[in-house]
């Protein structure tokens, strides 16, 4: 498809999802239409947020008070450098990315920000990921952070 620039899409709109269609909870049709319509599997987004974690870890302990390992809060993990060491030697194993969501980018229409969060720390919704891409399937930006 050819949007109204001229540039060449995948989609035009995040309603060429046809996310309506997909059960709650069908995570694995869901990554099928991602797959087919925007050509970028779940597996790459998961690989920019590993590589985003492993350069961060140092600053992103400065965010956590201690750190649960995979949620097993018996080997709490409190200090900077084991949090570091944590987060870049387990944490950002690919596996522990998992969908939390997928919106519109309001005021950039031509983004779809996707929600990841990682089950390595916490309860998986602590350290989180978040992926922006354009509807020609391409990343223009990640990162992950700590909620609070």
């Amino acid at each position: 498809m050819v949007n109204k620039k001229g540039k060449f899409t995948l989609i035009n709109d995040i309603k060429d999802l046809e996310l309506e269609k997909i059960e709650k909870g069908d995570l694995k049709k869901l990554e099928e239409i991602i797959q087919e319509k925007l050509g970028i599997s779940f597996l790459s987004m998961s690989e920019r947020l590993s590589n985003n974690l492993k350069d961060k870890a140092e600053e992103l302990t400065l965010s956590f008070r201690n750190i649960a390992p995979n949620g097993d809060y018996s080997q709490l993990l409190e200090d900077n450098d084991s949090m570091a060491t944590f987060l870049k030697e387990s944490a950002s194993n690919v596996d522990n990315w998992n969908i939390l969501g997928l919106d519109p980018v309001q005021g950039h229409p031509e983004l779809i920000h996707f929600t990841f969060g990682n089950k390595g720390v916490d309860d998986g919704q602590t350290l989180t990921g978040h992926v922006f891409i354009n509807k020609s399937g391409v990343v223009r930006h990640s990162f992950v952070s700590v909620e609070d």
